[in-house]
């Protein structure tokens, strides 16, 4: 186990706290003018795959290591795909800063929930920006936008996490991405048809 007791808390993950949490509020506010069934789904789906995560990975201040596939990752990605970059942003942020506040310390918590939600925005742009469609999503069509989805989500929730949060330089694991995107995929596919 890494020694924490020692270690300040990185001055640039207080700017990402107030970013991704103001992303998290903006996408609850994004909620109320629409229908919370599916909301409600994924994020609860979210929550279970965060707490079934490893808890012992969350008190290590290392870096999340390549080759780690994380379901709640691919929860994530199906709720920007199905609500949107900014419901998206508030199932991945909730979901992992309720997940972590029993483990963690409340800036670890919001840090790292702060990295999923900021991911999970700019995942929702770029699957967008790919030409995907929130709430929809048709294969192979919509390929390069998943490709978009999950290369954006991957770069900035390890580039938070690892460049900032654990001062280490980005080590991106392309294939746990990928297996990300897909799982995001299939979920998105059960919940859209």
């Amino acid at each position: 186990a890494a020694d924490t007791g020692n270690v300040r808390f990185p001055l640039l993950a207080y700017p990402a706290i107030g970013v991704g949490m103001a992303v998290t509020a903006a996408g609850a506010l994004a909620a109320t003018s629409r229908p919370l069934t599916a909301l409600a789904l994924l994020g609860a789906a979210a929550l279970a795959a965060e707490l079934l995560e490893e808890p012992e990975n969350a008190r290590l201040r290392e870096p999340v290591g390549q080759g780690v596939f994380r379901v709640a990752s691919g929860v994530d990605l199906a709720a920007v795909i199905v609500l949107g970059p900014w419901r998206g942003a508030l199932v991945a942020g909730a979901a992992a800063l309720v997940a972590r506040i029993v483990r963690a310390s409340w800036r670890t918590a919001a840090f790292e929930a702060s990295a999923f939600a900021l991911a999970a925005l700019a995942a929702g742009y770029a699957f967008s920006i790919g030409g995907g469609h929130a709430g929809r999503l048709t294969l192979p069509d919509d390929l390069v936008p998943l490709i978009a989805l999950a290369i954006a989500f991957l770069i900035i929730s390890r580039g938070l996490l690892e460049l900032v949060g654990g001062g280490e330089t980005l080590q991106p694991d392309f294939g746990a991405a990928a297996a990300e995107a897909g799982l995001g995929a299939v979920l998105a596919l059960f919940a859209v048809h």
